[in-house]
This record gives structure tokens, sequence and C-alpha cells, in this order.
């Protein structure tokens, strides 16, 4: 198996899993998430559907899934979602473009397999209205109430957090769990919290370093859309873009002493 067919395989098995970890590393090495299976044509976004992994299905559109691919029976993940009852997940993707009106093989479309249960729903949804129904599974979700508001007073967003490490002197760090919205300023508040130095919060900056060359953050800068930017680093180990690529905290040279002999003795 060549290492491409290995990374295929491993993404595939993290989407059938759940394993957001697995999956979010797995699209940090570069593989392609429209991949399609060699004998059924089914790509990462037909097994979430299929088994109706939330997590997967969401980190996968929200990546650049492909939401009306067909595999080889012209199935698309949608059809998977209609077919299973996995009601909000399948509005959830018709507002993200899923064509309720793409047929398969058959000449059935998502929309004919709901019938009557469920197309005012789709309809609904595709045309960004807001979807209210008493028939509707997990209807205190937050998915659900989304859903229930037309789609230009929601703009849809998954907050992707990740768990980053935050560096300091002497190659010491500290891991945080962020959000995409976070910014510099805001790393920067937090670790003073950590550090017992929220008093100087202020004398800090955020920077990141790429292959050796470091770049200061601007303070509104959100952390992890630079880091979406970061080059993909493949090695003998896998992804070796973490060996490479990192977040520092400095403290500024015209810090007040006070601030410079505490941060020394971290």
């Amino acid at each position: 198996m060549s290492i491409l067919q290995k990374y295929d395989y491993e993404l595939l098995r993290s989407v059938g899993n759940n394993d957001i970890k697995k999956l979010r590393e797995m699209i940090d090495t570069g593989v392609d998430i429209n991949m399609k299976e060699y004998e059924k044509g089914t790509t990462p976004l037909h097994i979430a559907a299929a088994r109706g992994n939330k997590q997967a299905l969401e980190l996968l559109v929200t990546r650049g899934a492909d939401v009306n691919a067909q595999d080889n029976r012209g199935i698309t993940p949608l059809h998977s979602l209609v077919t299973n009852r996995y009601d909000v997940l399948a509005l959830w993707l018709i507002r993200h473009g899923a064509n309720i009106h793409l047929a398969d093989n058959n000449n059935f479309s998502a929309y004919d397999l709901a019938q009557g249960w469920f197309q005012k729903e789709m309809v609904a949804a595709s045309e960004g209205k807001p979807v209210i129904s008493q028939d509707l599974e997990e209807r205190t979700s937050p998915m659900f109430q989304i859903l229930s508001k037309p789609a230009r007073e929601t703009a849809v967003t998954i907050d992707n957090s990740e768990v980053v490490k935050i560096y300091y002197q002497q190659g010491n760090f500290k891991s945080i769990k962020i959000s995409s919205t976070e910014t510099a300023r805001d790393i920067c508040k937090r670790m003073a919290e950590k550090f017992n130095m929220t008093a100087y919060d202020k004398c800090f900056d955020m920077l990141e370093v790429v292959k050796n060359e470091s770049r200061f953050f601007n303070a509104n800068e959100p952390l992890l859309v630079s880091k979406a930017k970061w080059p993909i680093i493949v090695g003998t180990s896998g992804n070796e873009t973490h060996l490479h690529c990192r977040f520092e905290i400095a403290l500024r040279k015209s810090a007040p002493k006070e601030a410079q002999e505490l941060f020394s003795r971290i």
C-alpha cells in the first residue's frame, strides 16, 4: 500500500469512526477530502452522512467537501441523510448548498425520497427560509436553532476550536483550547492569567514561527486563521507541520522591570 493509499484509508476510517481528532489531522496533511472509494465511488462525506456522524459531517463541509458529490449509483450525501431520517443534518446540509433535486441513477432525488413528510422543510431550507416543524427530531439542538432562523440572519459558521501549544522562553509551552474567533490580544490575556501576570497582559505580543521565520501578530488578528495557512510538511512520520510551525508569546523589552523578573521565573 502506497503512502497516498494509506492516507486515503485512514481518512475514510476516521470519518466512519467519527474520530474528529484524527480526521482533522488527516485533512491537515493535505489528503483529498473529495477522494472517491474505488469500488463504490463514495466520498468521506457520503460515509459521514450514512452514519449520521454530525461532527465529521460539519468538519468536512467547513473544510470544503463537495456537498453534491455522487457515488457510482448517483447517490449524494443528502440522499443518505433523508433515507436514514437524519432530518436536522439534512436541512443543515441543504443550507450549505446540497441540491434537493439532484437525481440518482434511478432518477430519484432526495426530495423525491422524502415524499410528503419532509418536503416542505427541505424547500424552506433550500430557499434560506426559517424551518419550523413539530415533527423534526432534535428541535432543541444548536443546529436546529440555526435552522429556525432565516439564512441571512444566521451566517452559519462552525466554531472549529483547537487545542494549540503556545511556546514561551526556553522551549517551554502551555496547551490551551482556542476558538476560531480568538485574536492575538485575547490569547495574550489568557496566557498572562496562566503566568499569574494579569496586570501585565498588555506587555505581551503573539507571534508565529513558520520554518524559522518569525512574524508578530496584529492585536485583532485571529490565530487559527493564520494557522490554516501554514504549509503542510509531510515527513517519514506523517504530518510534521508541528515540528516546523508554532505559536509563541513574548514579553516586550519595554515591559516594566517587575514584569521581566516575573516572566524570567516562569
